[in-house]
């Protein structure tokens, strides 16, 4: 009396409990989009508040999923339609475009890499991590293209991961804080801190030390030889002292400590190795009327495209009303043009990330009309000016609201 279907496809029910249904599954002729239902005689069909999901899943290393042929080679595009999951459990060799209407989902089993020179989601999903589930192995995507001979595609340019209304989940592996303070005062020499908070951060990553003086270019890149709790080691030994005191002026307390920040992120999305040639760096682009854009954890390096209006790390454009999308914790540095742009959009979140070495203004709130975002707790260091971008791009702000 009970019948199970997933993308309109008889489930065989094994067994039933109160609480449990076990049925085998049938073969899906079609790409049809992801749908369950369950339904029990005299009673009707379940609800699902929870939006549980059933998914039929080709591998991409499977040559069942490219038709009995081999998966794809270098240089081939790769069209993944709708109602197609394909699970990305191998590092696939460098493609040219990758078209999502369907679902691409990295599998957390082992170090992935994808290197391409666009990847265009229409409809469809990128997923690397889930907020509940974030990505905890390391997944690196790598764009690829030059300023003066790659092909332009409307709208969206070159080098990109373009959202036109879909979804991009990325949740890396979470780091906490994603900055601090100093404790105490570093001096010229030393290979250790003492920070305002415990971190969890790890061996090997690399963290900047914000400067303490009005030169803003004694902000030091060191990595993390061992970490206990709030104690951290380090090469190599710093150049510069950074301040590490909060002074008391009539009874008011200003905090002077150097700020800390971590710059390393288990996913990464960067521009190939040609991007400081002409400072044509990736840039990810949320788009059209209903894009999603969820990015907690991810470390954005070598991005933006120089003297460029909108193509930006990570840019969110015109799409009004974005609740539920987010950039949060994230590292963004050494790029070529601004870290956050949030254009024609409401209801975003930007919170706890960290612009570090940028070009033009930092934070970018575009146009004046954007309403009701929360911009909270992002630490901003080393903005440089970008000579031919807008003019206020040449003295820049770290956060400009226009």
């Amino acid at each position: 009396n009970i019948r199970v279907t997933f993308d309109n496809v008889n489930c065989v029910v094994q067994t039933v409990t109160s609480t449990q249904i076990e049925c085998i599954t049938g073969a899906r002729s079609v790409y049809v989009q992801p749908v369950m239902q369950l339904f029990v005689d005299g009673t009707g069909f379940a609800t699902n508040p929870n939006k549980v999901e059933f998914l039929y899943i080709d591998r991409w290393s499977s040559p069942f999923t490219w038709g009995g042929t081999s998966p794809p080679i270098e240089g081939d595009s790769v069209y993944i339609p709708a109602g197609q999951t394909i699970l990305l459990d191998v590092s696939p060799p460098k493609l040219s475009l990758i078209l999502i209407e369907g679902i691409l989902q990295f599998e957390d089993t082992q170090d992935i890499s994808l290197d391409c020179d666009y990847i265009f989601v229409r409809k469809g999903r990128l997923i690397i991590g889930t907020e509940q589930t974030p990505f905890l192995h390391n997944a690196v995507i790598t764009l690829y293209g030059n300023r003066s001979t790659a092909s332009q595609l409307p709208m969206y340019g070159a080098k990109f991961i373009a959202n036109h209304n879909g979804i991009i989940d990325m949740h890396g592996k979470p780091n906490s804080p994603s900055w601090t303070r100093l404790q105490q005062t570093a001096n010229v020499g030393d290979t250790q801190i003492t920070l305002a908070d415990k971190v969890n951060w790890s061996v090997g990553s690399t963290i900047v030390i914000a400067s303490s003086e009005f030169d803003m270019m004694q902000a030091e890149e060191v990595l993390i030889t061992s970490v206990n709790e709030n104690i951290v080691q380090f090469t190599p030994p710093l150049q510069y002292s950074h301040y590490g005191v909060i002074e008391v002026y009539d009874g008011i307390e200003i905090d002077l400590r150097s700020e800390v920040g971590l710059l390393t992120r288990n996913i990464l999305v960067k521009g190939d190795d040609h991007s400081t040639v002409d400072q044509f760096g990736a840039h990810m682009m949320m788009a059209g009327t209903t894009a999603v854009g969820r990015f907690s954890n991810v470390e954005c390096y070598h991005c933006g495209q120089a003297f460029q209006l909108g193509r930006y790390p990570i840019h969110f454009h015109m799409l009004g009303n974005v609740q539920g999308s987010y950039v949060r914790n994230c590292s963004i540095h050494h790029t070529f043009n601004r870290a956050v742009t949030v254009h024609g959009v409401s209801y975003l979140k930007v919170q706890n990330n960290i612009g570090y070495n940028t070009m033009g203004h930092t934070f970018f709130v575009e146009d004046g009309a954007e309403v009701n975002n929360t911009i909270e707790g992002n630490l901003g260091l080393v903005t440089r000016h970008s000579a031919s971008l807008l003019n206020t791009d040449t003295t820049p702000a770290t956060f400009w609201i226009t």
